[in-house]
């Protein structure tokens, strides 16, 4: 197996996604405590525990960010169509190394090349189908394009925008990360030890923990691949795969979290946490669609009427229950039933009660 586990984070994630968690505290909060309960994790025992120092940097970078109302709305507020803020999608299709070059070279850059940038990341984000004769000059095609999206129309037009002057919200939106430098720097003292930790503890145990990841969750490390710890969005792991190689964000705390929920749960615990997942009227009718057949989260959207962000939501609660499993083919995630895991929970389920 071919992989590169980074001995530092991506600046330029880490700087976006800690704006966004900023900006947006009081639904990441929410959103964080709603995960904790639906997959029975007491967050108090848990944070103390483990994210003292997570919250410390988030808390400083807070007080020293810079970013106005105007862009802040634009780029990093939280959307229900949306899992993320436009910000990090623009920057989806672009390696760190290339990142660096293009912060400085930003005016020498073509327009088409932007385009294509933009496009790209938004294939990438929605799991569409690879475009066939778009012409990426052509407003109209775009237009036609973006409509394939299950997003509002307040989000497709920023879009319609954003490709109307690529040049322009590229580059502010590059300035805020570069305004924002000092202020990740400072923050990070906070963090740099469990970073380092956990970069050696990754290296140490590489092949078992993606075994693990391959075993348990279907997540599988594939050759060609660059894994970068994640400190701001720490309890997940999110992969994007760009034209030369895959990138891996490890969330710090992901195995913590993992083996936390696994030592804190009794079979009672863990027969109610399914019970709770099928109950769910959405999550049963994507269970019912996946017996079919194996599908990837924009076509589970098309089919139950939902936004992406919606259908992401509901496949981690099931992961985290193993009711499925998701692999990658063809440039898609593509989620299937644990069927294994799910006899395993009707039989225990008919021993408890019959």
């Amino acid at each position: 197996m071919k992989y590169d586990i980074r001995k530092d984070i991506n600046i330029y994630k880490e700087i976006l996604d800690l704006i966004y968690i900023c900006i947006n505290e009081e639904y990441e909060i929410k959103n964080r405590l709603d995960n904790y309960e639906k997959s029975g994790v007491d967050y108090k025992v848990f944070e103390k525990k483990y994210c003292d120092n997570i919250n410390k940097y988030i808390k400083s970078f807070k007080k020293l960010i810079k970013i106005n109302k105007e862009d802040a709305d634009f780029y990093f507020t939280s959307e229900i169509d949306l899992v993320y803020g436009i910000g990090q999608i623009l920057l989806t299709d672009f390696e760190l190394e290339e990142l660096g070059n293009i912060i400085e070279n930003i005016d020498f850059l073509s327009i088409e090349f932007l385009r294509d940038k933009l496009i790209k990341a938004l294939e990438e984000t929605f799991e569409l189908e690879n475009r066939e004769g778009l012409k990426i000059e052509s407003l109209s095609h775009y237009i036609n394009f973006i409509n394939k999206l299950n997003i509002s129309e307040n989000i497709k037009w920023r879009f319609v925008k954003i490709y109307d002057d690529p040049k322009f919200y590229y580059e502010k939106l590059l300035k805020i990360i570069s305004n924002n430098y000092v202020a990740f720097t400072k923050a990070y003292e906070e963090v740099k030890d469990d970073v380092r930790d956990f970069i050696k503890y990754l290296l140490d145990n590489a092949e078992t923990n993606f075994k693990l990841l391959d075993d348990k969750y279907g997540i599988k490390i594939q050759e060609n691949t660059i894994i970068y710890p994640s400190v701001v969005r720490n309890r997940f792991i999110e992969a994007t795969y760009l034209a030369k190689r895959n990138v891996i964000y490890y969330g710090i705390l992901f195995n913590k979290s993992m083996e936390f929920l696994d030592s804190n749960k009794l079979d009672n615990e863990n027969l109610l946490q399914f019970l709770k997942a099928i109950s769910d009227k959405s999550k049963f009718e994507i269970i019912k669609l996946l017996k079919s057949k194996e599908m990837y989260g924009q076509e589970l959207a098309a089919k139950l009427d939902l936004s992406t962000a919606t259908v992401s939501h509901h496949m981690n609660a099931l992961l985290v229950t193993n009711i499925v499993k998701v692999k990658r083919e063809n440039g898609k995630s593509y989620f299937y039933l644990n069927g294994e895991s799910i006899k395993k929970f009707l039989k225990e389920l008919g021993d408890n009660i019959i």
